[in-house]
């Protein structure tokens, strides 16, 4: 065999198994690359789900919590109505006798009618704010039961 003859054969195998590897190579780059950004992509997508869910598992809570607020604001408010309204019934009962004078019995029954009223009006408040957080069943409830 001529060695003369040898490089112009060698030359273009090793060229070709080069060409190949570079071409296998910079395709296997471009799959990874490639797989990497769909992983960003996939990443960016499951990061704004989970913020998603999280803001409306916060909005979720926020709101129980007001609901909540609410309703124990309604009924304290309930319980001073009705606390109020025996206490303004009663002086009214122990004001009836002799006891007391007209300006007495005027004076008293005033004061109690005058804390019931107060009570009553943040009762309604109260009973007000309900609409806003509670079905339309509970708020005409709490409507009927403060009447």
């Amino acid at each position: 065999m001529d060695f003369a003859v040898m490089p112009s054969i060698i030359w273009p195998l090793l060229s070709a198994a080069a060409g190949a590897f570079l071409g296998s190579y910079l395709n296997e780059k471009a799959k990874n690359l490639a797989t990497k950004e769909d992983i960003a992509k996939i990443t960016r997508v499951t990061e704004e789900i989970k913020d998603q869910i999280s803001n409306e598992s916060w909005n979720r809570q926020r709101r129980w919590e007001t609901q909540k607020e609410i309703m124990f604001d309604v009924v304290r408010a309930l319980g001073d109505a009705s606390r109020l309204l025996s206490d303004m019934r009663a002086t009214f009962r122990a004001t009836t006798g002799d006891d007391f004078d007209d300006a007495q019995r005027g004076r008293h029954r005033g004061e109690a009618q005058r804390k019931w009223m107060a009570a009553d009006e943040v009762l309604q408040q109260a009973v007000a704010l309900v609409g806003l957080v509670a079905s339309t069943e509970v708020h005409q409830s709490l409507i009927a039961v403060s009447m």
